[in-house]
């Protein structure tokens, strides 16, 4: 429209809900600030926060944009959207397995680990999942994409073989992070302390019981 005879814009969200067995159409309406200068809005993105999600968590809405000048005259624009504001969460996180053991922070003989869990995510699904290993060198090693992931109902499963762990006293971070379609992102899974260790013990000192130092004598015994 023209700079000066925007007068208004706002929008209503209509959506269903069920109360005691019936279906009831809700409306929620608010404004939109309008810049008087060009004429130009924006349309606001979805609130996250308990009343928000109350209300839209889960449900198709649809919302009408209306823009009127200082006429009366009106034009719309309806679209419809599904509002996810819950991130995905780990299922069990004492069900992670590293190498075949469940959520452990522990010593492995592997500097490339194969990783395994479940997220649940009942909304929009699971997009991806990353991770960030800090290893005990201090090198940073980030997955270049989303790891595998399969899905089972709620239930995304993933599973990577993580390699870039270093040997050594020092631990190994590793870090999850898994965003669903909608762009929530879940809280970081952190196992501090993967340590690794490849190397066979070494005898330092080897003696026959009698103190001979010849290890391929022949010792008699009474």
């Amino acid at each position: 429209t023209e700079n000066n005879k925007l007068s208004k814009v706002y929008y209503s969200d209509t959506y269903e809900t069920t109360e005691n067995g019936k279906t009831v159409v809700n409306t929620i309406e608010k404004d939109i600030p309008v810049s008087v200068l060009d004429g130009k809005f924006t349309i606001p993105a979805p609130e996250n926060n308990a009343d928000y999600k109350q209300k839209y968590e889960n449900k198709t809405v649809t919302r009408t944009v209306t823009a009127e000048n200082i006429y009366g005259q009106k034009a719309t624009w309806e679209y419809k959207f599904n509002a996810d504001l819950t991130a995905p969460i780990v299922k069990n996180e004492t069900k992670i397995k590293i190498d075949g053991k469940e959520a452990v922070n522990d010593w492995f003989n592997k500097t490339t680990l194969p990783i395994s869990g479940t997220y649940t995510e009942n909304g929009s699904g699971v997009k991806q999942v990353t991770y960030k290993l800090t290893n005990g060198s201090g090198t940073v090693v980030e997955s270049a994409g989303s790891i595998y992931t399969t899905k089972t109902g709620s239930d995304e499963n993933f599973a990577a073989n993580i390699g870039g762990f270093t040997e050594g006293k020092n631990p190994n971070i590793l870090d999850f992070i898994a965003t669903e379609n909608a762009g929530n992102k879940s809280e970081k899974t952190q196992f501090i302390n993967i340590r690794i260790d490849t190397t066979a013990p070494v005898l330092s000192e080897k003696k026959a019981p009698d103190g001979d130092e010849n290890e391929t004598s022949q010792i008699w015994y009474r």
